[in-house]
């Protein structure tokens, strides 16, 4: 069976909901309104603590990439906005956004031990948070 990572991945490339039992499963339980809430409350609790005072904010050992984040917290917060709304949301779009949240190589973190290229992160993150709405 395969797990909700893996059928996000999948999801966010494209795959059709309706490919499988699993993908439609999946689609439905990332496009309803308990799963796009946390995923809305999840991309504002990222912007906050970037722009926080901390200089330690991290997940496991990942660190926030907080001057990704800052460039692009326009279109961060205007992702969870459509998230928290109540129109209807594209599956993709959610699976985007999931997978952008979870996934270490996401430009969101940045490892403790890798330099930063901030300008590429930058505007890889803006980039993401556009079509991840665009998916919407």
């Amino acid at each position: 069976m395969l797990r909700g990572a893996s059928l996000d991945d999948r999801l966010a490339a494209g795959a059709p909901p309706g490919a499988n039992r699993a993908l439609a499963t999946r689609a439905e339980e990332l496009v309803a309104g308990k799963s796009r809430r946390a995923l809305a409350r999840q991309l504002e609790d990222v912007v906050q603590r970037a722009s926080s005072p901390l200089d330690y904010e991290f997940t496991a050992a990942l660190f926030l990439n907080r001057e990704a984040i800052g460039a692009a917290q326009v279109p961060l917060l205007e992702l969870a906005a459509r998230l928290d709304g109540s129109g209807p949301v594209n599956a993709r779009g959610v699976a985007m956004t999931s997978r952008l949240l979870r996934a270490a190589e996401s430009p969101i973190y940045r490892a403790y031990d890798i330099p930063l290229e901030p300008e590429s992160a930058r505007l890889n993150l803006q980039q993401l948070a556009k079509a991840a709405a665009e998916g919407l």
